[in-house]
């Protein structure tokens, strides 16, 4: 099991005292076969296995033929899944598998289908973003919390289904969701239909935390843009919005370019919710010095976020070296090659080389996301795609991702399109994907890409088939990014 698995000693530890009835099972019979099986069915490679058994150790136990193979494909049926979106059900919640089809996963659906008015696209939408909703009792959590919500803020149907809609509501407490509408209440004096107003028009408020987000910004309004709290009052009540703005992408590098201009600081406020571009333009500000503002360099490091009119300075010792390497990833565990890594400036030359970039949503939440597309629209002249179901909403999936609301709604249309992709958009496409995703993903899926980058975690690889970049952060890309297009305009 420890070499089947690549399990450490620890996490061997824990699966067997965790269901000490493995050690019970025949591996020849029962364990063998179940991992074969699992593995294939959900097109899963060696890290997605894991994966489930270390989250399930008890489905090593269970019938291929009388539970699990049944219970998938009336999953697939039920939702109109496709393989890839089964693939993220399941390992998004693997205790599904453990789930009654009929006392727990069907009556839940027919639930919130009904309770939500959803058809199903929508149901299975919903299901895709938020796979743990299996895990929620509907007697003793769903339910209750949505009366509650629902009497809580005076809400019709209609506008119960838009504040539940942010799926992350039905996954917090009712404790603190209380919590965060009293403080909301108290600290921006508003009475019931001032608070339900403001939820109305940003549900995802319920979502971000007080301590972390909430009150560094309202501090900032206050303290660093010199605004008196009637003035912030106003301006959040009237534009609940702003406060879904990052103060690490956005406030504080706006803030520090208008002082540095002499603009006045109120407006990285009254204008927060437009994009850079327009931001600028309006306070008379060069883009280039607010993206060099937002790439936060340290002090003495000059490599400016460039426009296509300015000139070029290119330090080449930051674009550290990225391993270039070709996968696929083997259906059953090898010995790892060797990464043969490239030298930095062999990555460079491959990066400004794409005629379209798909985009993981499940990066969105990376302070340097946006920055990197911003990079690669500016410089690259074209705009991004949202890898996903094209029946959905990119700016959906990226708000599902960790996106600012407003950030995602400013941006569709201009720094990415409207609509997801599930498939490369043009010949020299790239995908930019993070790894957790990428492991998950059928190697036909990510085969048709010219380019893979793979941000994060560390991947066995196999056969030499196809391009993939791996990067250890978003950061990362965008310096290697930046490095690309600055070489290509140096030599032109």
């Amino acid at each position: 099991l420890q070499t089947r698995l690549d399990l450490g000693d620890a996490q061997l530890r824990k699966l067997v005292m965790t269901r000490p009835q493995l050690l019970g099972l025949s591996i020849e019979d029962n364990l063998a076969p179940t991992l074969e099986w699992l593995q294939t069915r959900l097109d899963l490679d060696e890290s997605g296995l894991r994966k489930m058994v270390l989250a399930v150790p008890s489905l090593l136990g269970y019938s291929v033929e009388d539970n699990m193979a049944l219970k998938l494909e009336w999953l697939r049926r039920r939702l109109d899944l496709d393989d890839a979106g089964l693939r993220k059900v399941v390992l998004g919640r693997p205790q599904l598998l453990g789930l009654s089809v009929e006392d727990n996963v069907a009556p839940k659906l027919d639930w919130l289908q009904t309770r939500f008015d959803l058809d199903d696209v929508q149901l299975r939408k919903m299901v895709l973003t938020l796979p743990s909703l299996f895990n929620y009792s509907v007697e003793a959590n769903l339910e209750p919390k949505l009366h509650w919500l629902q009497t809580r803020l005076d809400l019709d149907g209609e506008q119960l289904r838009k504040v539940a809609g942010c799926v992350s509501v039905l996954s917090t407490s009712i404790d603190i969701l209380e919590s965060k509408l009293e403080w909301l209440q108290t600290r921006l004096d508003l009475d019931d239909a001032g608070l339900r107003m403001m939820v109305l028009r940003l549900p995802a408020l319920l979502s971000y935390s007080v301590e972390a987000n909430i009150q560094p910004k309202l501090g900032f309004f206050e303290e660093e843009l010199g605004l008196s709290p009637s003035e912030v009052r106003a301006s959040i009540v009237s534009a609940p919005s702003r406060l879904g703005r990052s103060l690490k992408t956005r406030y504080r590098p706006r803030l520090e370019v208008c002082r540095a201009a002499g603009v006045d600081a109120s407006l990285v406020l009254s204008y927060a919710t437009i994009v850079d571009e327009k931001f600028c333009k309006r306070a008379r500000i060069p883009l280039e010095a607010l993206r060099a503002a937002q790439e936060k360099r340290p002090p003495g490091y000059r490599r400016p976020l460039c426009s296509k009119e300015a000139d070029i300075t290119v330090a080449v010792a930051p674009c550290a070296p990225a391993a270039f390497l070709v996968p696929p990833r083997p259906r059953r565990r090898a010995a790892a090659p060797p990464r043969r890594a490239l030298k930095g400036d062999s990555t460079i030359t491959v990066l400004h080389q794409f005629e379209s970039v798909v985009l993981d949503p499940a990066l969105a939440a990376d302070g340097n996301f946006w920055i990197y597309a911003l990079v690669v629209v500016e410089q690259g002249g074209f705009p991004l795609n949202v890898l996903g179901d094209p029946e959905a909403s990119a700016t959906d999936l990226l708000m599902g991702g960790g996106a600012d609301e407003t950030d995602a709604y400013d941006y569709e249309g201009v720094v990415f399109e409207a609509t997801p992709v599930d498939a490369p958009p043009g010949k020299a496409a790239a995908l930019v994907v993070a790894d957790a995703t990428f492991t998950a993903m059928p190697e036909a899926a990510w085969r048709r890409f010219r380019t893979v980058i793979a941000v994060g975690g560390d991947t066995d690889y196999g056969d030499e088939d196809a391009g993939l970049i791996a990067v250890s952060s978003m950061g990362e890309l965008r310096a290697l990014t930046i490095c690309s297009y600055a070489s290509l305009n140096k030599r032109a």
